[in-house]
């Protein structure tokens, strides 16, 4: 799961710099979210347990953004301005499963409930473990959980570089009820428990029977850490935002190098020639891990583009041509073809069970990708075969 948890505060800097470039002018988060989305959901939860979770209507996020109560209209605490309104926390998993659920429309479906129980497993993880930080009599502070918790959820399809990504957006509302009063969130243990937040949605995704099962109806497996590793490196080709990040950190960091190549040197007063102080850096070769980390994060915003319809359409047709034409620019000599019997049949057989004979089909689809003829696919591919495997 990549991200972290941003401040939503409406008006202010946080919410400007998360929605920056992302949405038409003019929109807010709930433009953002909806726009992009399947439809927002809103869920409330009492005493750690879900009590109601239905479509949000219209305007509702807005509603809850201005401390109200989406339902009844009813002013629960306003915010001042600058105030923390929600907490947005992107639910993410691999980059492989994206793979699969393009090829295969039962593993994305799959997915999608899996991705909807490990949200679920996350809303219920904070409900029950949130807590508000009260004023006593004697001006001593004590932790409590809060009675009612509210969350507002998206389902986005798309990366900001247009490639598939099929992850959940995960807005925790800074209102929550203590009794007949509403209260902020104590937002040092709610980051605190990120990585919590992580292993949880994570855990639950990548452990779900059913998402398995579609994956090893078509012959992959899936381990804990979200890889499939009969998909080799497919998922660099719906990498392109990765590859944009590295590039810029690349030049970022070849940046720094030159900025500290020549050290400190002494500034001089041009009347009298006394020293009057120092530019320049000190004589350090490389960068440090807290100055990689900034660079990187400098990265990440350098190339965070805009959403709009170019890099928000879902074309899982698109995405599967996409995949095939990775083919053409692969090197060659590191292709192999086998049959993965009974699965992972090729068309015009997909749906039956796969072996040897079939094999003929996958050979000349690579032969037409590559452009050349059938007699030369098959030299190369039998002397692939023969440096990996030996003669036979």
């Amino acid at each position: 799961m990549r991200g972290h948890i941003v401040k939503v505060t409406t008006g202010g800097r946080s919410l400007e710099e998360y929605l920056k470039g992302c949405n038409q002018a003019g929109q807010g988060l709930e433009a953002y979210l909806g726009e992009h989305s399947d439809g927002l959901r809103f869920h409330r939860y009492a005493d750690g347990t879900k009590c109601s979770s239905k479509r949000l209507r219209d305007g509702g996020l807005e509603m809850l953004l201005d401390g109200r109560d989406p339902d009844s209209g009813e002013l629960l605490k306003s915010f001042r301005a600058g105030n923390v309104r929600a907490y947005e926390i992107p639910l993410n998993d691999s980059k492989d499963l994206d793979v699969a659920s393009v090829v295969y429309g039962d593993v994305r479906e799959a997915r999608m409930k899996a991705q909807a129980r490990g949200e679920e497993a996350v809303r219920r993880f904070l409900a029950e473990r949130l807590t508000v930080r009260l004023r006593c009599g004697d001006g001593r502070r004590r932790w409590v959980r809060p009675d009612e918790v509210m969350f507002v959820s998206a389902t986005h399809f798309t990366s900001r570089a247009g490639d598939p990504e099929l992850h959940r957006h995960l807005e925790l509302i800074n209102r929550v009820r203590v009794g007949d009063e509403w209260y902020s969130i104590d937002s040092s243990r709610l980051f605190g428990m990120y990585e919590n937040i992580r292993s949880v949605y994570e855990t639950t995704v990548y452990g779900d029977a059913g998402l398995c099962d579609a994956m090893a109806a078509h012959g992959m497996t899936l381990d804990m850490q979200g890889r499939v590793p009969e998909l080799g490196n497919a998922s660099d080709v719906f990498s392109k935002r990765r590859d944009a990040i590295n590039a810029r950190m690349a030049e970022l960091v070849d940046e720094w190098r030159a900025a500290h190549a020549d050290g400190m040197r002494r500034v001089r007063d041009p009347g009298t020639g006394d020293v009057v102080g120092m530019v320049g850096y000190g004589t350090v070769a490389e960068p440090d891990e807290r100055t990689l980390m900034r660079l990187r994060l400098q990265a990440w915003a350098d190339t965070r583009q805009a959403k709009g319809r170019w890099n928000t359409r879902v074309d899982y047709g698109a995405w599967n041509e996409e995949l095939r034409a990775a083919l053409a620019v692969l090197p060659r000599e590191l292709v192999l073809v086998e049959t993965d019997a009974p699965y992972l049949t090729p068309v015009p057989w997909r749906g039956c069970p796969n072996a040897s004979y079939v094999m003929a089909h996958t050979v000349r689809f690579i032969a037409d990708q590559w452009g050349v003829s059938e007699a030369a696919a098959c030299d190369q591919l039998r002397a692939n075969t023969e440096a990996v495997y030996g003669a036979w």
